[in-house]
């Protein structure tokens, strides 16, 4: 199991109203990707759609990523990481079973949505064109 999150707790942990819900780490079981190969249109950007179509990741892959992902706040992820165009997405399934979709950016920027209004986000190595 890939322990995410600041509190090394095996569990994810809320607060305790579900306004101020705050996920403070959680253990992943395993990661499925949906898609790959991703790209976002940014007129500043310099990436190309067939930049992106190269970068493919599996499943082994994007739990390896996880696996060496450590939780960034909000701002430090908006802020400091670094971005590019292209991504992935897919799911993750937790230890106490509970299913989250992910995006994860070539350059290691990922999200977790464990509901519609909070996220968990995370840091990690980048992933140019990663294989499967």
């Amino acid at each position: 199991m890939v322990r995410l999150g600041v509190s090394g707790a095996l569990v994810l942990i809320f607060a305790a109203t579900a306004a101020s819900a705050a996920p403070k780490s959680f253990g992943v079981r395993s990661v499925r990707v949906t898609a790959d190969g991703l790209w976002k249109a940014d007129p500043n950007g310099q990436q190309t759609q067939q930049d992106c179509a190269r970068f493919k990741i599996g499943d082994k892959s994007a739990l390896r990523w996880f696996r060496a992902s450590r939780e960034v706040t909000k701002r430090d992820w908006l802020e400091n990481a670094e971005w590019t165009q292209c991504s992935a997405s897919g799911t993750l399934v937790t230890g106490d079973g509970r299913v989250y979709s992910w995006d994860l950016d070539q350059s290691g920027r990922g999200r977790v949505a464990i509901t519609p209004t909070v996220e968990v986000y995370l840091s990690g190595s980048e992933l140019p064109f990663a294989s499967r």
